[in-house]
């Protein structure tokens, strides 16, 4: 049997780290050597801690690989586990991706000297468009791309592209408040096909807004938060309020305009005079 150090070395795991495991209840000396306190381990107790450490590289708490060890002899529970597990892993790398597109956004910024861009707001009517649309609720507002690609997807596969109006696409956020994540999205193109309403996707009217707070701007998507920040003090500097839910409207967009910092977008929401 070998004591805490050289199983440390055999297995790559530090005597600190195996010590936590068993106070935690993971993984226990095959044997306490009674005169001595030395713990002792087996050469059959590798596979374990093995799995542990895997386990724990794959993002899993204490009390998860708990779990999975207790029940990880049902495939079909494994097979679930990891599953959520890997959807986990998939949200978190959009949220880094994310965080990276803003951190390199400001250092292109401070490479251009550049401030604050200046927004104009206008009131205005917006009319209302007929489009398809899909709505959903995200994981994320980091997800919405994925609802663009259902979308694309269902069109192309029902060869309707031809009903597609060429222009400006719009996104609709449906929740009442902010939410972090499980929100409400819906995104759709103007259109001039036929009714659908099937997995998913349906043809509706995207109603008017009588009267409508808009700012628009150009460059990639990752300004609108600076955008909306600016509408939302305009806003409440001359005496409106917000209404409704916001609508963001790809003038150039990924379907028409291959360079982000190209893109043009609106955000609006819909107002009335206090």
């Amino acid at each position: 049997m070998f004591r805490i150090g050289p199983f440390s070395k055999l297995v790559r795991v530090s005597p600190r780290t195996l010590r936590h495991y068993e106070k935690c209840g993971l993984f226990f000396p095959a044997k306490v050597d009674s005169e001595n306190g030395y713990r002792l381990y087996g050469a059959d107790q590798i596979a374990l801690i093995q799995r542990i450490v895997s386990l724990r590289d794959m993002g899993f708490h204490t009390q998860e690989i708990g779990e999975v060890l207790e029940h990880g002899s049902d495939p079909a529970w494994l097979t679930e586990t990891l599953r959520q597990r890997a959807a986990a892993i998939e949200a978190e790398l959009e949220g880094q991706k994310h965080r990276l597109s803003l951190v390199r956004g400001a250092l292109q910024q401070m490479k251009e000297n550049t401030v604050m861009a200046e927004y104009k707001v206008e009131v205005k009517e917006i009319s209302a468009v007929r489009i398809i649309s899909a709505r959903q609720v995200l994981p994320s507002y980091y997800d919405e791309g994925d609802l663009w690609h259902k979308l694309a997807k269902f069109i192309k596969r029902e060869g309707l592209v031809s009903s597609v109006v060429e222009g400006c696409c719009y996104s609709e956020y449906h929740d009442p408040d902010y939410k972090k994540q499980d929100v409400d999205v819906e995104v759709g193109h103007p259109w001039s096909g036929k009714p659908i309403d099937q997995d998913g996707i349906t043809v509706r009217e995207l109603e008017a807004i009588p009267l409508a707070a808009c700012v628009t701007f150009d460059g990639p998507y990752e300004l609108t938060g600076e955008a909306t920040a600016h509408l939302a003090k305009w806003v409440e500097e001359n005496g409106y309020e917000i209404i409704g839910n916001s609508r963001g409207t790809g003038i150039r967009h990924p379907g028409n305009e291959a360079d982000p910092q190209h893109y043009q977008t609106q955000v609006s929401f819909p107002v009335r005079k206090i």
